[in-house]
């Protein structure tokens, strides 16, 4: 899984938003930095409906499209959010503000 490998390299999950990690297929590469933003967006607008988000307890599905494939799966269910809690995923990021 990409995040995983991404977070064992940089000991976080703090993806920047225009990382990308090349297709092994040769296909386009695939924009981690854009799936993180887009599952702390699903996240923030299920926080805000307050929908209640409690896991099974299982160790989750981080699908982000395999190691063969390139694409965009998987939504965000409370297995998933469980299982990027394990993996000390950062949910709501705040921008450093800008010196000068």
């Amino acid at each position: 899984m990409k995040l995983r490998t991404y977070s064992r390299m940089n000991g976080n999950c703090l993806v920047p938003d225009k990382y990308e990690v090349p297709c092994p297929n040769g296909g386009e590469p695939f924009k981690l930095g854009r799936w993180v933003a887009r599952k702390r967006a699903l996240y923030r607008d299920m926080t805000r409906k307050g929908l209640v988000l409690e896991s099974g307890g299982g160790g989750g599905d981080l699908s982000d499209g395999g190691s063969d494939s390139c694409s965009d799966l998987g939504g965000l269910d409370a297995e998933r959010i469980a299982a990027l809690d394990a993996l000390g995923f950062v949910w709501v990021v705040r921008k450093s503000p800008t010196p000068g």
